[in-house]
C-alpha cells in the first residue's frame, strides 16, 4: 500500500503550528543559556570528531549519509537522492569502515558496508566519527575508522512531545513524533518517522548529445521506522530493551547516458535491530553487558532484466566490557565481544555462517601533563584469526597545546561475498592487514567565557597490504583477490571559533580540511590514486544565534575524484552551500520552532558519482513542537 496519505497529516501540522505561532504572545522569550562544547575529543588512542549540533538540528527530517556530509574529514559517496551511500575515511572503502550503534555493528555481513540512508537522523542524539586508529576500541574497530551513533538512554523529563513536520521542493515530506516519559527509575521513550520524496528535479544531462536539461524519473524514496526504548535505572544499575526498525523502499533512475529509456528497477532494505544493554557502577569499576540481533533483507528487482534477488543477513552480537581504575595513574578496559552473523543469499554457494571473535585489552597510564595508552587485541573468524592487532599512542600537556602520537595495527577479514559468490567467490583470501601511524597536536590558543578559539593539526600514514579488490580474470569474469598494496597518507586540520559578541549574540565557525592521498603501490597502476577519493576536501559550518533566532551556513567543498583506475576520467570538484533560518518560541512548557531552508544555494551542478544526477537550488520549510514536563 502507498503511503502517499503521509504528506498531507504533514502539511495539515504544518498549518496548524503556524496558527499556533500567530495566535501566541511572543513577548516572553528567554535566551538559553550559552556553552562551548569541544567538537573534538583528542586522547593519546587517536581522536574523534563530534558532530556539531548545528548540523543534527539542521538534518533532524534527513539521514545520516545528509547529516556526515555537513561536518568531519569522512567522505560521502552518494548515488543520487533515491541511491545508496556509503563513506570512506582516508581513502578507505566503505566495507574498512565500520558503522555503530550504540555499539551494535551494523555493516552488512555479505555486502561488509552499510547504507547510511538506511538510519534517519531523527534517531540519533549524537553522532562522532572515530579516525584511523581511534576505531580500535571497537570490538571490530575498521582500517579507516568508525562512525559511532547514540541515543540518548534516560529522558530528562518527566514527560515529552516532539512532533517535527518537513515539506520541501521535489514533493519532499518527513513527519515524525518522539513521545517519553520517566516515572522515578523507569522510563520509556519511542520515536516514529516518515519521509516522501520523489525526486523529479531538473538537471543538466551531459550524457547525451546535446547536452540539455531533463527532469528526472523514477527517483520515489519511501522510509518509515520506529525506535522504542524501555528501561529501568537506579544509583548503580542500568536496564534496557530497545528495538529499532526501519523500511525504505527506492525506485533506481536510469544513469544519464540512459536517459528516456524504460527502468523498472527498484530495491527494499528492511533493518531491524534488537537491544538489551545491562550496566552496573561499583565504586571504581563499570561493568557493561550488551546482547543484540540485527537483521538486515535487501530486495532487488528488475522486471526487464529478469532479476528478483533477496538477502537476508542475521547477526547475533554481543559485547562484555569491564572498565575502572586500578590506581589513582592507571586504568583498565577489557573487553571480549563476538558476532555469529549468517547469511540466506541465493548469489552464494550455500546459506552461509560466520563467527567473529576479539579480545581487547586496554591499559592507561595518566601521570600528571602525560598519557600512555596499550591495547591489544586477538581477533578471529571460523579458520582466520590474528593476534598481532595493537595500538601505542602518547601525548603530553603542555600549557595550551597537546601533542600526541600514536601508532597501530589492525586487520579486516574478507566478507561472505568475498568469499562464496556463487561461480567467483575466493575462499582462498587473506585478511587485509593495515599500519597506521598519526602524528598531531590539540592548541587551546584562547579560553574564556566569551571566546574559544581552537586548532587541531594531524598528519597519518597507513599502509594497507593483502588489499581485496574485484578483478576481471581470464575467463571473462570478476573474482576478489589479495590484489593491492595501498598506502594512504595526508593532513586533517580543524578550527573552531566559538565568541558571545553580546549577551544576546554569539557566533561560531567550525572548518574542516581533509588532505588525502590514497595510491595503488603494486602492479602497472602503482602510484594512481584510489577511484572516488578526493585529495582536498573542505567543510564549514557556520552559526549565528540572536535571542531566539538562529542563522546557519554549510558549505562544503569536495576535490575531483578519478572514476578509473588509470586515473584518466575525472569528476571535476565542486562548492556546495546550505543555508537555514530558524526561530524558536517559548511558552512555559511548551516550545514551538520554524526553520527555513536553501539547499545548493548557488544552484551548483555537480554529480558525487558519475552519471548520478544530483539536485541543484532547492527549499524546505519545518515546523517543530516540544512540550517538556520538568
Amino acid at each position: 500500500m502507498r503511503l502517499f496519505t503521509g504528506k498531507y497529516l504533514i502539511i495539515l501540522f504544518l498549518i496548524a503550528v503556524v496558527n499556533e505561532i500567530r495566535s501566541q504572545d511572543s513577548s516572553v522569550y528567554q535566551l538559553n543559556e550559552y556553552q562551548f562544547v569541544d567538537s573534538v575529543t583528542v586522547f593519546d588512542g587517536g581522536y574523534i570528531h563530534n558532530l556539531p549540533q548545528t548540523s543534527l538540528d539542521k538534518e533532524q527530517n534527513g539521514s545520516l549519509s545528509d547529516l556526515l556530509k555537513t561536518s568531519g574529514p569522512a567522505f560521502i559517496k552518494d548515488y543520487g537522492p533515491s541511491g545508496i551511500s556509503s563513506l570512506s575515511i582516508r581513502g578507505s572503502s566503505a566495507s574498512q569502515t565500520r558503522v555503530y550503534f550504540d555499539d551494535v555493528e551494523l555493516n552488512n555481513p555479505s555486502l561488509g558496508q552499510f547504507d547510511l540512508k538506511n538510519i534517519p537522523v531523527w534517531f540519533l542524539d549524537n553522532a562522532m566519527i572515530e579516525q584511523g586508529v581511534a576505531s580500535q576500541n571497537s570490538p571490530f574497530g575498521g582500517i579507516g575508522g568508525n562512525i559511532q551513533l547514540n541515543s540518548k538512554s534516560l529522558p530528562s523529563e518527566k514527560f515529552g512531545i516532539s512532533i517535527m513536520g518537513n515539506a520541501g521542493s521535489f514533493d519532499r515530506y518527513t513527519g515524525a513524533a518522539d513521545v517519553s516519559f520517566r516515572r522515578e527509575k523507569y522510563y520509556q521513550s519511542t520515536r516514529y518517522i516518515y519521509r516522501e520524496q520523489q525526486n523529479d528535479f531538473e538537471f543538466l544531462n551531459i550524457g547525451q548529445s546535446p547536452t540539455q536539461k531533463r527532469d528526472l524519473y523514477h527517483a520515489a524514496f519511501y522510509q518509515q521506522g520506529f525506535m522504542h526504548e524501555s528501561g529501568f535505572m537506579s544509583k548503580n544499575f542500568h536496564g534496557a530493551v530497545k528495538v529499532i526498525h526501519t523500511n525504505t523502499n527506492r525506485e533506481i533512475p536510469p544513469i544519464m547516458p540512459s536517459y528516456g529509456s524504460e527502468v523498472k528497477q527498484r530495491q527494499k532494505d528492511d533493518l531491524t535491530i534488537v537491544q538489551m544493554p545491562l550496566a552496573y557502577q561499583l565504586k571504581k569499576w563499570k561493568l557493561e553487558l550488551k546482547p543484540a540481533y540485527t537483521q538486515q533483507s535487501i530486495i532487488y528487482q528488475d522486471p526487464l532484466a529478469n532479476i528478483d534477488s533477496k538477502a537476508v543477513s542475521k547477526s547475533a552480537q554481543n559485547v562484555a566490557r569491564a572498565e575502572g581504575e586500578i590506581s589513582k595513574n592507571i586504568t583498565l578496559n577489557i573487553q571480549y565481544a563476538q558476532q555469529l552473523n549468517w547469511v540466506e543469499n541465493n548469489q552464494l554457494e550455500t546459506d552461509k555462517q560466520q563467527r567473529k571473535f576479539s579480545f581487547l585489552h586496554e591499559l592507561k597510564y595518566h601521570p600528571k601533563d602525560w598519557n600512555f595508552t596499550l591495547r591489544y587485541k586477538p581477533v578471529v573468524m571460523d579458520d582466520l584469526f590474528d593476534l598481532g592487532v595493537f595500538t601505542g599512542g602518547i601525548s603530553r600537556k603542555l600549557n595550551r597545546i597537546k601533542i600526541f602520537g600514536v601508532a597501530a595495527r589492525n586487520v579486516r577479514f574478507p566478507t561472505l561475498n568475498d568469499l562464496y559468490w556463487v561461480g567467483a567467490g575466493n575462499p582462498n583470501l587473506q585478511m587485509e592487514e593495515a599500519y597506521n601511524y598519526e602524528l598531531g597536536f590539540d592548541w587551546s590558543i584562547i579560553q574564556n567565557k566569551s571566546l574559544s578559539v581552537n586548532i587541531i593539526n594531524t598528519v597519518f600514514y597507513n599502509d594497507v597490504d593483502n588489499w581485496i579488490q574485484w578483478i576481471p580474470q581470464e575467463n571473462g569474469k570478476w573474482s576478489p583477490e589479495n590484489y593491492r598494496n595501498v598506502e594512504q597518507h595526508g593532513l586533517e586540520s580543524k578550527l573552531e571559533v566559538k565568541t558571545k559578541l553580546t549577551e544576546n549574540l554569539q557566533y561560531s565557525i567550525i572548518t574542516d580540511y581533509a588532505y588525502t592521498v590514497a595510491e595503488n603501490k603494486r602492479g602497472e597502476l602503482s602510484g594512481n590514486q584510489l577511484i572516488y577519493v578526493p585529495k582536498h576536501q573542505f567543510k564549514i559550518v557556520q552559526d549565528l544565534a540572536y535571542k531566539k533566532w538562529q542563522l546557519a551556513a554549510f558549505t562544503q567543498f569536495t576535490g575531483e575524484r578519478f572514476t578509473q583506475a588509470d586515473n584518466e576520467v575525472y569528476l571535476p570538484s565542486y562548492w556546495l552551500t546550505d543555508i537555514q533560518l530558524s526561530k524558536q518560541f517559548d511558552f512555559d512548557k511548551h516550545a514551538i520552532s520554524a526553520s527555513f531552508s536553501v539547499n545548493n544555494v548557488f544552484d551548483e551542478n555537480y554529480m558525487n558519482v558519475i552519471w548520478r544526477p544530483m539536485p541543484g537550488r532547492w527549499f524546505e520549510f519545518t515546523l517543530r513542537y516540544d512540550f517538556k514536563q520538568k
